[in-house]
């Protein structure tokens, strides 16, 4: 945990596993961290902070959509930034979400040492406006300063309100008298034992100070027949060391109880393990667990894991499956430190860890739904999707929230065959506000409605049922508002096949003004027809703006059709005339690895990030019940054209796996 060892072993520095398939992942982790810290934002992304890999002034990070696929950002702190206080070993970074904004805690030596002392390690607070910052510290001082060298912060936002930082006492000039202490002096070893100890302390709700005096929670045993004295004094009793750690905490709460998890031994040896206590306090008294040590090293069963320890606690993507991150050591890692994940249970207050581990295994899947024709909508922090139910298309549209797109709840139907237009065939919803009411345009019959109501749960109904008046079959509506104040309805004719017009629509969303009906695209380039058919294909249509400049997605292809891929197009104005962006599309099964990809929405959520949402294949042979997927897309600038609309192929992710 303390002394930055960086070896370089790896050439590659992009996160990915040591062998992997898809939706499986081997221990350990091709990221060189020590004391690992895995933030999972608001957005659904995962964050990866740590000792060490190549930071010797700071930390850098590494991002993920599933814990699996890695992507290093490269370094996200430096400790020479405007406020910088410390002066070299950063150590054990955590990043927390709060009202809109990161906050970094770490550990380092303060340059403020009038007594030189070779341990005066104090923790500090950063903030950044993004997850890979930059950080910039709050103040040009620590926290505090408790009259002793301090580390390893991990902090809990209480359930009463309160803030709660959680550090470790350094062993530095801090021998105590114990039973381990004595033996090891009769013995001839050791003089004395130094001890690390934790301890937790209330914060003032802006970080930039402490409330009260520390309370001591956690420290090694004092008696030889302690339960708890044979593994932590693993250090003492092999004559490793004459040090005594209880460090690295990481504290949660479950049901009424509150868990901390703590290492002890040395960590730069084998020995290195993690135990927990519990307590009905966030400060205590803390009463170790009888089943500790729960991950510790296994190389006396067969295995090639040693030196397993520092951990925090995340959630896998179903939002349920609690995943214990540590570092540890291999045979094929030597001294290097690499990162674990394992998956980690509390079941009748008994907390157990499933590691080390090395072998193949999956991440719990999301409980999600399988949509086709997806919409994504936000509002007041929750999101919302919407689609075509399944295989059944003739039942009406079912909804599902999240507040983080990635645990879904299933939310019911909110509109059904019976409540307003349509009996047969619902397909395409999408979900806007108008005048403060929900609407769904949606397409039933080959025909398009438009329903109203006061929540996005719906229920979604007309008093009149019947569709707009059209000359044509229409689907996929679009409905969207211009800053001219218009408002254009995006529909696709089912005429000599599919292809996106537009018409202005009224302004109580009653009909459409058939003079203005304009064509905006059919299918032209040879990703739009891969199978050179009488019926060519652009479909489901989506428009937002950027930089003055209308952007519409589409779908072309049959929708059975592998190729069915995404483009874009582009426009000075909402009524066209459009052009298509490029000869290619943007996601397809070429750059996404599945068949079937189209027909979604986009959404800019409330981090700025760019999303899309579409359906996939349910698998290479067979098209229905098509998968939810979604991936973030970027805009790509260019100083001499508009900024092209590119997909992120890293970050898609199926919601139903």
């Amino acid at each position: 945990m303390h002394k930055i060892v960086l070896l370089f072993i790896f050439c590659t520095l992009l996160g990915h596993v040591y062998a992997q398939d898809a939706g499986t992942y081997s221990n350990p982790l091709n990221v060189q961290f020590g004391d690992p810290y895995i933030l999972r934002t608001t957005s659904g992304n995962y964050y990866m902070y740590g000792t060490g890999n190549g930071a010797d002034n700071g930390f850098v990070a590494y991002s993920s959509t599933d814990l699996i696929n890695w992507k290093r950002e490269g370094q996200v702190y430096y400790g020479n930034n405007k406020n910088g206080w410390g002066e070299n070993s950063y150590w054990a970074p955590e990043v927390y979400e709060r009202n809109g904004k990161y906050y970094l805690f770490y550990s380092a030596q303060w340059k403020v040492n009038p007594g030189k002392e070779l341990e005066n390690f104090k923790i500090g607070v950063a903030v950044a406006d993004n997850p890979t910052g930059p950080f910039v510290d709050l103040q040009d001082k620590p926290v505090f300063d408790p009259g002793y060298p301090i580390i390893d912060a991990n902090v809990l936002f209480a359930d009463n309100g309160k803030t709660y930082l959680y550090y470790s006492r350094c062993c530095y000039k801090h021998a105590v008298a114990s039973e381990v202490a004595t033996w090891a002096r009769d013995k001839g070893w050791f003089n004395e034992v130094e001890e690390s100890w934790v301890y937790g302390v209330e914060m003032k709700p802006d970080f930039s100070g402490v409330i009260g005096e520390p309370v001591l929670l956690l420290r090694p045993p004092v008696k030889m027949n302690d339960p708890q004295a044979a593994w932590e004094s693993q250090s003492v009793l092999s004559k490793e060391v004459n040090r005594r750690w209880t460090e690295g905490s990481c504290i949660f709460k479950k049901d009424d109880t509150y868990y901390i998890m703590y290492s002890a031994n040395y960590f730069g040896g084998k020995n290195y393990a993690v135990g927990y206590a519990t307590s009905k306090s966030p400060l205590g008294p803390f009463t170790k667990a009888a089943n500790n040590p729960v991950l510790q090293k296994n190389t006396a069963t067969g295995g090639i894991v040693t030196g397993t320890g520092h951990n925090s606690v995340t959630y896998a993507p179903d939002g349920k499956t609690m995943l214990c991150v540590y570092h540890g050591r291999t045979s094929k890692t030597g001294d290097e430190r690499v990162v674990f994940i394992d998956k980690m249970k509390v079941k009748d207050g008994v907390l157990s860890v499933e590691g080390p581990t090395t072998g193949k295994q999956q991440l719990a899947a999301t409980n999600n739904p399988l949509l086709a024709d997806p919409t994504l909508f936000f509002n007041e922090g929750k999101y919302y999707l919407y689609g075509t139910v399944g295989k059944n298309s003739d039942s009406g549209f079912k909804a599902y929230s999240s507040i983080d797109k990635i645990t879904w709840k299933d939310e019911g139907y909110v509109l059904r065959k019976g409540e307003s237009y349509g009996s047969k065939g619902f397909w395409a919803p999408q979900l806007f506000t108008y005048q403060g009411k929900f609407y769904m345009a949606y397409t039933a019959n080959e025909h398009i409605g438009i329903a109203s109501a006061n929540s996005p749960l719906g229920p979604f109904t007309q008093k009149e049922q019947k569709p707009l008046a059209a000359p044509v079959r229409m689907i996929d509506p679009y409905v969207y508002f211009d800053t001219s104040g218009k408002i254009y309805l995006y529909h696709v004719r089912l005429q000599e096949g599919n292809r996106i017009f537009v018409a202005e629509l009224s302004k109580d969303l009653s009909a459409i003004d058939t003079t203005t009906v304009q064509e905006c695209i059919s299918a032209s380039q040879p990703w739009e027809d891969t199978q050179n058919v009488r019926w060519k294909v652009t479909e489901g249509p989506t428009v937002l703006r950027h930089d003055g400049l209308y952007y519409m997605i589409y779908s072309a292809n049959d929708f059975r059709n592998p190729d069915y891929a995404i483009g874009f197009a582009t426009a000075a104005s909402a009524a066209g005339p459009w052009t298509k962006s490029s000869t290619s599309p943007i996601i397809s099964r070429k750059n996404i690895g599945i068949n079937g990809t189209g027909h979604g929405d986009v959404l800019m959520d409330k981090n700025g990030q760019l999303f899309y949402v579409f359906h996939v294949h349910s698998s290479d042979t067979q098209v229905a019940p098509r998968r939810t997927a979604i991936v973030e897309l970027q805009f790509k600038k260019d100083k001499k054209k508009a900024a092209e609309l590119v997909a992120l192929p890293q970050t898609f992710r199926l919601l139903n796996e």
